[in-house]
């Protein structure tokens, strides 16, 4: 089976759409027309040397588990098997197939869009679930898997998980929608909703770290005018406060602002919103999608808001980037071809490089990769053949910095050579954590063919643990029946402390103990 044809029955049994189109429309997979994508990053030398150096006096930032987390696409949970209709049973059961495959995945962050009514059609009793377009292009149906069911799956995994709920704006209904999953999601059994939820299967409030006000709306079809979208934000943040009065709101900055119907307006959109709503939020959503354009330039972006917010009336906002992953570019034919490089091990290189990268800003606040299971973006998915739920290659990368104790200090560090100056052309990247007498090197290679080797000056430390995430090519991608993108474990030697050598695509973490 080529790619292409693979892409395509993923699509299908997910049931979403190909993002195709028009070069002058906006919305979901138009990001980048009419924009030269970045080449390939490639060297000819088989090994590239570098230095790096330790910088333990230096603090960042924490090492905050938040990061890490993941997006949904509610449109795609019943297409990997988190929960199914039992004949005699009133409910959905829970399924072990995501359980299984998520098993030591972190997910600390979880980002769920409840839609409108969707999010009531999807709930309840399955006798009285309402058959509905879970995406607008999909066929009416019964949703098995609702929002009850998702959380239960991903508290499953990770019973302290936190979540990110994106609300809808726009219209008339959607502050009463939002108290109503306030309510729904935080309430007791004194409140209409609570009760509902603690009937159908959720027994205690789900713990909201944010709640996202709309998605996109200046890019979507259905876009709002700045001025509708702050009128629309206050009265859902009121709905919403009704209920849980200490919540924390992130609305959106401007969508893909490197777009040609984007880039000469992008910044009246967040600067509107400060001059507005500055004092009643917590968090600015941003949609970064890298290589695309390298990561060097989707930082700009991310340095006008940083310090617009900074010149705010409340400058203790923070940036939540509520999406982000690989762009998949680059091959001829339909965008499906190169849907595989987003979880191939390229993808996890573009991933990790992004980490490093965010861990260096403090106020980058949370992250939540797209997606679960979507279309080109996917930590798990359906096996074509078997229906086997199978994770990609992203798992093994967010299992890899979970080796890092969440709640450490990101310290400085220092990178010298080729590839390692922070523009187009980066393609070795590090990050340091420090924690309890302990220190943490991640150093990424996204050279394809060429090895880096190092030459360390790690402040003293000794090296005890090596590991390292990589594949034979940038190009192989985890499925259910193979798993060439894995995590390798060696001792630590003595040498390891003076040189390491990076394998060609691959990301090393270096555990040391301090001097």
């Amino acid at each position: 089976m080529t790619r292409t044809e693979f892409c395509a029955l993923i699509s299908m049994l997910l049931g979403v759409a190909p993002l195709l189109g028009p070069a002058a429309e906006i919305g979901a997979g138009h990001e980048y027309d009419n924009i030269i994508l970045e080449e390939p990053i490639h060297r000819s030398e088989k090994e590239l040397p570098a230095e790096f150096r330790l910088l333990p006096e230096k603090t960042i930032r924490d090492y905050d588990a938040k990061m890490f987390g993941l997006s949904y696409d509610f449109a795609a949970q019943d297409g990997i098997s988190m929960a199914a209709e039992v004949p005699g049973k009133p409910y959905p059961e829970i399924l072990p197939d995501f359980t299984d495959a998520a098993r030591g995945v972190p997910l600390p962050l979880n980002r769920l869009w409840l839609l409108k009514d969707n999010w009531k059609f999807a709930s309840g009793p399955l006798a009285e679930r309402v058959k509905h377009k879970q995406a607008s292009w999909a066929p009416e149906r019964i949703q098995v898997t609702g929002p009850v069911e998702t959380i239960r799956s991903i508290l499953a995994v990770d019973p302290e998980a936190q979540f990110d709920i994106m609300v809808s704006v726009g219209d008339a209904e959607c502050a009463r929608q939002a108290r109503e999953i306030a309510e729904f999601l935080t309430g007791d059994a004194s409140t209409e909703w609570g009760r509902k939820r603690i009937e159908w299967g959720l027994p205690d409030p789900v713990k909201v770290a944010i709640w996202e006000l709309g998605n996109e709306t200046d890019w979507s079809s259905q876009k709002l005018t700045a001025d509708k979208y702050v009128q629309t934000c206050k009265e859902v943040m009121a709905a919403i406060r009704s209920v849980v009065p200490d919540a924390k709101f992130a609305p959106h900055a401007a969508t893909a602002p490197w777009h040609e119907t984007q880039n000469k307006h992008w910044k009246e959109w967040h600067r509107k919103l400060l001059a507005e709503l500055a004092d009643e939020i917590d968090y600015f959503a941003f949609h970064p999608y890298y290589h695309g354009y390298p990561i060097s330039v989707i930082d700009n972006y991310l340095d006008v808001i940083r310090d617009d917010i900074a010149s705010s009336s409340n400058p203790g906002i923070r940036i939540f980037i509520s999406e982000h992953g690989l762009w998949p570019g680059g091959e001829p034919g339909r965008w499906e071809n190169s849907w595989y490089k987003t979880h191939a091990l390229q993808g996890c290189l573009a991933v990790s490089e992004w980490f490093n990268r965010m861990l260096a800003r403090p106020e980058v606040a949370a992250m939540t990769m797209h997606a679960c299971s979507s279309g080109p973006w996917g930590m798990f998915y359906p096996d074509p053949y078997s229906r086997k739920v199978y994770a990609t290659g992203l798992a093994e990368l967010f299992k890899f910095y979970k080796l890092i104790p969440f709640g450490g200090k990101v310290i400085g560090q220092e990178l010298r050579g080729a590839g390692t100056a922070f523009d187009g052309k980066l393609s070795l990247s590090a990050v340091a954590v420090e924690q309890d007498g302990k220190r943490y090197v991640v150093l990424t290679n996204r050279l394809p063919d060429t090895d880096r080797e190092l030459s360390l000056d790690l402040a003293g430390g000794t090296v005890e643990h090596v590991y390292t995430l990589t594949a034979d090519s940038v190009s192989e991608v985890n499925t259910a029946v193979d798993k060439p993108i894995a995590i390798h474990y060696r001792k630590g030697t003595a040498e390891d402390a003076k040189t390491i050598r990076l394998p060609a695509g691959s990301v090393t973490l270096l555990v040391c103990r301090a001097k």
